[in-house]
């Protein structure tokens, strides 16, 4: 029944959502800090799939109190994320690069750092997209949102969760994508796609298991609410389910279907899958 797949979706972006935090607390010793489990996962988020293994390094490299720190001066935060991730290695003729090496040598030493241990990817990616761009980005929502955390629990509106991630590059970046290579002039915002992308991916999962954590169903019904309120996501996977006549009304439905795919049509686990039960014992009314 329509009931039933219903409750079938609900549990798919349930579990997925578990999955995610699960994944992230496995690598901080202390599970309850939220501010440094939100600060994990909204790194690896900004890296997206070309850099998400950098940016995850990066953020394990730097943990979220000496984050803290920092957050008073975007050109400290700068300094940290790019040095940790190698793009201050070598020689500069611009004065902003060279400013972020000499301040990311004192930080280095400061604080004992070992850079990431992975390395920036820029083929094949939109000059927008490049981790030059997200990391400066990154550093921006760092310094503008204190106590973010805080903020996306206090959200009462998914107008005011997109609102949270509304930031640009610094100026450098106004005129460059990479270090010492001059661009036209364009602002540098996150753009609408990726703030949607951050709110399904991060804010909302980490709501909603913050919800759970605390047992405040109203919490966790406000986050489920959020995602029915932003529109699905559109990449390969996802259009395979359309081309089989699936239709989607809201990210709800996009990320139901990620976890199916993966976590079930994937590994073969068809007797585990409502749906799957449904076509294998030929229940017509289910479908």
């Amino acid at each position: 029944t329509a009931l039933t797949i219903q409750s079938w979706k609900d549990r798919l972006v349930t579990e997925r959502w578990m999955r995610k935090i699960q994944s992230v607390q496995q690598s901080i010793a202390d599970h309850h800090h939220w501010d440094e489990l939100l600060w994990r996962m909204l790194a690896a988020n900004f890296g997206l799939k070309a850099n998400t293994a950098l940016f995850e390094s990066i953020a394990a490299s730097l943990p979220y109190l000496l984050i803290a720190k920092n957050r008073h001066d975007p050109i400290l935060l700068e300094a940290l994320l790019f040095g940790q991730a190698h793009l201050l290695d070598k020689q500069f003729t611009d004065d902003y690069p060279i400013s972020l090496q000499a301040q990311y040598q004192f930080l280095k030493k400061k604080y004992r750092l070992m850079p990431a241990a992975a390395f920036p990817v820029f083929l094949r990616m939109r000059p927008a997209a490049f981790p030059t761009i997200r990391l400066s980005q990154l550093a921006a929502l760092l310094h503008k949102q204190l106590n973010l955390f805080s903020k996306i629990v206090a959200a009462d509106s998914v107008q005011a969760l997109q609102s949270l991630f509304a930031v640009q590059a610094s100026d450098y970046w106004l005129t460059h994508y990479r270090f010492d290579e001059m661009s036209a002039y364009s602002t540098k915002k996150l753009g609408a796609d990726m703030i949607v992308n951050i709110c399904i991916n991060t804010a909302i999962p980490i709501l909603f298991c913050y919800g759970q954590a605390i047992q405040d169903s109203a919490i966790m019904e406000r986050a489920y609410t959020f995602l029915m309120q932003l529109p699905a996501e559109s990449n390969k996977a996802i259009r395979l389910w359309q081309q089989m006549g699936i239709q989607l009304g809201h990210a709800a439905d996009s990320q139901a279907l990620l976890e199916l795919r993966k976590q079930y049509c994937d590994q073969k686990k068809c007797l585990d899958c409502a749906l799957g039960n449904a076509i294998l014992y030929k229940t017509p009314k289910m479908l």
